[in-house]
């Protein structure tokens, strides 16, 4: 064509068009992972509703906590005499029921700080502040009790490796007493600190009329851990973190979304006779979980107004690398959740009614 004649310019837009569209084509998968998908608030910005089925619970127990372990549902119960209620999945077939509270040598205390899930073939409960935390594992014959193991008293353990030779656990800095730090351990005794990081969660202590202190945590942190890799979500700021967690016990950073500043003042948080999140503070994250190869990150978003004019949360799904790969919505009252990644369920009990029915909701990542 002739240069600088009217077809020639139509017929180089054409040309120039045609290599853009194929450049777009080429680029999309590479280019910020999954057209896109890497960007959190594109791929948060949609979030699929999920609708309930009911199962009915015929066990009288006080729901405290879910979790998917070894494939069976076990059911924490509080207040009563026994412990941990296990059910068979996906139907929520009631098994049996495991340990007794008590102060016998087979017992648990009626108070125990927590269930962890390690990899999902068993979990750790840590009874109160003694030092000793056990290892059980979940089996269609009943409850076996795998091992105990030996941990620094003033660590609380939020993660625990299948064989419990190595840990996260959470204390106090002992450079700033109000600060609080994760750290890795291992050895026999999980005594061994191998590597440390900084918590963005604070503690603050009150000294109250009369002679007693209260204490509360501000910018409380959710532990996941799946596999070598782990993730933090907070519950005073919209801030996800990702790590992966070694074999020679150092911590290394991945990625991470979300402020970083929490927005409170200490005059908002300590107030005379009292302790605690300001009414008019947005809740965040409320619960973490792993399941299958993702972290399940239950998110609010919303004053405790708020939640109660429009109850519900939103699942944030990652991978183990920190990619955001979906957004699911569950509405109602909703406040324990176990998510079964290899039969697509989450699911979820409203403990401010009398525990008659379990909520299931089938998702699919893919869809």
């Amino acid at each position: 064509c002739l240069v600088g004649s009217e077809m020639c310019i139509r017929d180089r837009k054409k040309i120039v068009g045609l290599f853009g569209a194929f450049a777009l084509l080429f680029c999309l998968p590479g280019c910020g992972g999954k057209a896109g998908k890497s960007d959190p608030d594109a791929v948060f910005a949609v979030s699929q509703e999920l609708f309930p089925d009911s199962i009915a619970v015929e066990q009288v127990l006080v729901p405290k906590g879910l979790r998917v372990v070894n494939g069976y549902m076990v059911v924490v119960s509080d207040k009563t005499d026994t412990v941990f209620y296990v059910y068979s999945l996906p139907d929520f077939r009631y098994l049996y029921g495991s340990v007794v509270s008590g102060e016998g040598p087979e017992d648990l205390p009626r108070y125990f700080r927590d269930i962890i899930s390690s990899d999902g073939r068993n979990f750790i409960v840590v009874p109160g502040y003694s030092g000793q935390a056990r290892i059980y594992s979940p089996q269609r014959s009943g409850m076996q009790r795998e091992r105990d193991i030996r941990h620094r008293k003033n660590h609380h353990l939020r993660a625990v490796s299948p064989g419990g030779e190595k840990a996260l656990s959470m204390k106090l800095s002992p450079q700033d007493g109000s600060r609080y730090i994760l750290s890795a351990v291992s050895g026999d005794s999980l005594l061994t600190v191998t590597d440390s990081i900084a918590l963005r969660s604070k503690r603050y202590t009150v000294r109250m009329e009369g002679m007693f202190t209260i204490s509360t945590t501000v910018n409380e942190c959710y532990t996941a851990a799946s596999g070598d890799a782990f993730a933090l979500f907070y519950d005073g700021i919209p801030r996800a973190e990702f790590y992966r967690w070694t074999d020679e016990g150092k911590i290394e950073h991945i990625t991470a979304y979300g402020d970083t500043l929490y927005a409170w003042k200490e005059e908002d948080i300590i107030r005379p006779n009292s302790i605690g999140r300001p009414k008019e503070q947005i809740l965040y994250y409320v619960d973490a979980q792993a399941s299958g190869d993702h972290f399940y990150a239950f998110y609010r978003g919303a004053t405790q107004g708020q939640y109660e004019e429009t109850p519900g949360v939103f699942i944030r799904v990652f991978d183990r690398q920190g990619h955001p790969v979906k957004s699911m919505r569950i509405k109602g009252p909703y406040d324990l959740f176990a998510v079964d990644e290899p039969n697509g369920i989450i699911y979820a009990v409203d403990t401010a009614k009398d525990f008659d029915y379990v909520y299931t909701f089938r998702y699919d990542l893919e869809k």
